[in-house]
Parts: structure tokens; C-alpha cells; sequence
């Protein structure tokens, strides 16, 4: 399972050139087959503190640990006009990441920091802990001359339109004119935001996950100077139509019971791939109908259920080998999954079978004696 077999794409694959309203951005020089490792990088610098609490000492004794080429890579990035005070930490915060992977890290990647953001990504992020690198795949083929993009706001997933055009904002100060965001009709993009709300009561239900409600004082201990950077008023009306997270769940999502639960991932399952949502992530919600299926024995009671598992494992499984290189971790952990649900699927057919035939026999059994 070492990462490190993986088989990935030449740094020739991409280059590293204007991109309309974004800077710099990698461009694919040749088609970039589905499930393709696009790069692999470690962190240049890793810091372990929270981006708040970083002082330009903090950067610049980073700095010093780095060969000339690097730190001349470095300070070729771009600054965006976040709220930070120095050009150097505007630099640095403004190009780096956080990753759940490594808790109360801010981790840079300068190859890394030059890949553009969309939220209908053609590309997708993941750190590798046996490579201990950030890993970008092609999650669909990527044509010649596109330019390659990835997701930067974790959970974006579950976040109508203005909640996370408005994260993207704070963080970097730039606004997504991604399809999802500008590029379909209006009454796609309602429907749209409705099923991401509806993914996200799921989600929290299912798995504890949390947004944060985003108001003046949120936004305040982030280090915003609200005064310097939203006109009087200007941010109070902007707060006023931004879809907040909602605090109470739905009453058919409080205390479900495991078969209760079986149906919410399924139906999570359902509305990601309708929302047209690719990558592991769309993987991994197949993979949670399975899971929730083989979690207490006799959760699945008849043929249309077990029908029902075996259209997700496929899914998933066609999923994650369009987003995974065949020989990596990912897919053979999801290889493992597949397995243990054939075996399992196998003894519920068989019961499934028998129950089947003694209720012949017993209805046969019936209509005899009727005859009689």
C-alpha cells in the first residue's frame, strides 16, 4: 500500500502561465487521464501554529532553512490582499494551507500554490501518510491546454453558494465565477443551494459535521478589520442575505435508529451524485451506504434493499478509480470494502433465498388445502 508506488503524471504535464482574473495558474500541456497523480509535493515549510498567531519571524526563520532556488520561488508568489499586515505573511497565509491531516499546522507547498481554485474542481487534493505528501489527482480526464483546478475550502461541499463564495472571500479576498458558481442558470443554482443544504442537515445528522455561522464577530476574530474593508453598512447587508448554517436538524434526522440511518446515507449517496459532485468524495458517500448496510446483521431485508447496496458499491467503486491511481491506497482500501460486501452479500441472498422458499412452500401448502 506504500504511496510512494503510485504512478503519476511528469511535472512536463503541466506549465505554469497566466490565467484570466487569476494570476498564474498550471495549464495541462497534454490530456491528463482520470485518476491520474498529478503531483506529489511535501511541505516546503510547515509551521506548527495556527495562521493567527504567525509573526513575519515565524516566516522568516522558515526561510532561512530553504535553498536560494526556493526562497526565490517563494517570494515569486503572489500576495493576496488579505487582512494580514506584512506582505510577508499576506505571502505566505495567502498561498498556504491547514490540513486536518496535520493538526495545528500551516503547511506551504510552492508547486502546490500555483494551482488555481474552482468549486467544480478537475482536480483533487489529498495528503498521503505514507508518502507524508500532498497529493493532487485528476479527477476526470483533463484536456490539453485546461487549466487544472482544485477545491480550496474543505466541506464546501455542503455550502450553498453565498456561504462559501463569502468563506472564499475572507480567506483570499477573491469571489469564485467557477460554472457552479456563475456558469449555470439561475434556477439551477437554487436548486443547487437546496440540495447542498439538504446534504449538510444529512451530513450533520450522520457524521457530526459543523459550519460555523458567519457573523460581525466570527468574522472579527479572524483578524478582519471590518472598518477598513466593507463600507459603512455594506457588510451588515451582505450578512443579511448569507445563508447561515442551520442549528436545528429536521425532526426525521434527530435519533435515527440504524435502519433509519441505512436510508439518510443512502439518500446523501443519491442527491451528491445528482449535485454533480465527483471524486472521493462522491466515493466515500457509496462507500457510507455500505458501511451503514453491513453494520448490524439483518439491516438488509429484501432483494430491492440488496439491489440498493450493490448500485452504491458500484458507484463507488466506478468513482474511486476515476479519481485514484488502480495501484494506490485508495483504491485498494475501497477494494477491501467491495469484498467484504460480497461475502456478506452472499449470506443474505442465501437467507433471502430460504426465507423465500419456505413461503412457497408454505403458500403451496395453503392452496392445497383450500383445494381440499
Amino acid at each position: 500500500m506504500e504511496g510512494s508506488t503510485q504512478p503519476r503524471c511528469d511535472v512536463d504535464d503541466y506549465e505554469i502561465r497566466p490565467s484570466p482574473d487569476k494570476g498564474l495558474g498550471a495549464f495541462a500541456v497534454k490530456e491528463i487521464p482520470s485518476g491520474s497523480l498529478i503531483l506529489a509535493e511535501s511541505p516546503t515549510i510547515i509551521l506548527m501554529q495556527e495562521p493567527l498567531s504567525i509573526r513575519d519571524a515565524d516566516i522568516e526563520a522558515a526561510l532561512l532553512t530553504l535553498s536560494p532556488f526556493q526562497r526565490d520561488s517563494f517570494h515569486a508568489l503572489s500576495a493576496p490582499p488579505t487582512q494580514y499586515e506584512s506582505e510577508l505573511q499576506r505571502k505566505f497565509l495567502g498561498n498556504s494551507m491547514s490540513p486536518s491531516a496535520i493538526p495545528g499546522s500551516t503547511c506551504l507547498c510552492l508547486r502546490i500554490a500555483r494551482f488555481n481554485h474552482s468549486c467544480r474542481p478537475n482536480s483533487e487534493m489529498a495528503w498521503n501518510p505514507f508518502t507524508r505528501t500532498f497529493d493532487l489527482y485528476a479527477i476526470r480526464t483533463i484536456e490539453r491546454g485546461e487549466e487544472i483546478l482544485w477545491n480550496y475550502v474543505p466541506g464546501s461541499n455542503y455550502m450553498p453558494k453565498s456561504y462559501r463564495q463569502f468563506v472564499q472571500f475572507l480567506n483570499w479576498r477573491f469571489v469564485c465565477n467557477c460554472e457552479f458558481c456563475e456558469g449555470m442558470t439561475a434556477e439551477w443554482r437554487i436548486r443547487n443551494d437546496r440540495t447542498r443544504e439538504r446534504m449538510y442537515l444529512l451530513q450533520k445528522s450522520l457524521q457530526g459535521f459543523e459550519l460555523s455561522a458567519l457573523g460581525l464577530d466570527a468574522i472579527a476574530a479572524r483578524g478582519i478589520d471590518v472598518e477598513s474593508t466593507w463600507k459603512p453598512g455594506e457588510l451588515e447587508a451582505i450578512l443579511e442575505n448569507l445563508w447561515q448554517p442551520p442549528t436545528e436538524l429536521p425532526d426525521e434526522l434527530k435519533d435515527m435508529d440504524v435502519r433509519e440511518q441505512f436510508h439518510a446515507y443512502n439518500e446523501l449517496a443519491a442527491i451528491t451524485e445528482a449535485g454533480c459532485i465527483i471524486g472521493k468524495e462522491l466515493a466515500m458517500a457509496g462507500i457510507c451506504v455500505v458501511n451503514a448496510a453491513t453494520r448490524q446483521s439483518g439491516l438488509v431485508e429484501n432483494d430491492d434493499e440488496v439491489k440498493l447496496v450493490d448500485e452504491h458499491m458500484a458507484m463507488a467503486m466506478r468513482t474511486i478509480y476515476a479519481s485514484r491511481p488502480r495501484s494506490g491506497p485508495d483504491v485498494q482500501a475501497f477494494e477491501g470494502k467491495r469484498e467484504d460486501w460480497e461475502t456478506l452479500r452472499e449470506a443474505i441472498v442465501l437467507v433471502l433465498d430460504y426465507e423465500s422458499g419456505i413461503r412457497n412452500t408454505t403458500d403451496h401448502e395453503d392452496m392445497q388445502d383450500e383445494n381440499l
